[in-house]
């Protein structure tokens, strides 16, 4: 079953996370490292998921926050820097029923179509060092719509 085994990792773990190299080995494990359910800033927040819209997960890693924004018919791409987080995507929106299209980017110079989403999630990003930050802020701020919703935490 999907999400029953979950890796676990503390935030000192993390502090030098900046390349998909290293994301990729630190969490190259069979199980969901973070486990499969949404954060909870999504769940309680679904009324804003419209459908027929367009919706971006930056960083989604294995997919738990984009499968849940397709759930609520979203239109929805996601990115991350790691070929392997996004094959666990992949299997996960299997598994949910929902398409999504997965895309491997390199965050640190990525660059959003402008006034492109309708909602971004960007979620759990607050690892990645100040200069990175900066650099996926100006990214999701070229491609939120401007009546768009992001939802960051």
């Amino acid at each position: 079953m999907v999400g029953q085994s979950v890796a676990r990792y503390d935030a000192s773990q993390m502090q030098t996370l900046g390349s998909s190299l290293t994301w990729t080995q630190k969490y190259n494990t069979k199980g969901y490292v973070y486990g499969t359910k949404p954060s909870l800033l999504l769940l309680a927040n679904a009324t804003h998921i419209g459908a027929e819209k367009t919706g971006l997960a930056v960083a989604d890693s294995e997919g738990r926050h984009s499968g849940v924004m397709a759930e609520q018919g979203l239109h929805v791409t996601a990115i991350d820097s790691s070929s392997i987080w996004l094959e666990k995507a992949r299997r996960l929106a299997a598994v949910r029923g929902v398409d999504v299209d997965f895309q491997l980017a390199d965050l640190r110079s990525w660059d959003r179509d402008a006034n492109h989403s309708d909602l971004i999630a960007a979620v759990f990003i607050q690892f990645a060092d100040p200069t990175f930050r900066a650099a996926i802020f100006d990214a999701i701020e070229r491609g939120l719509k401007p009546s768009g919703i992001l939802m960051m935490h």
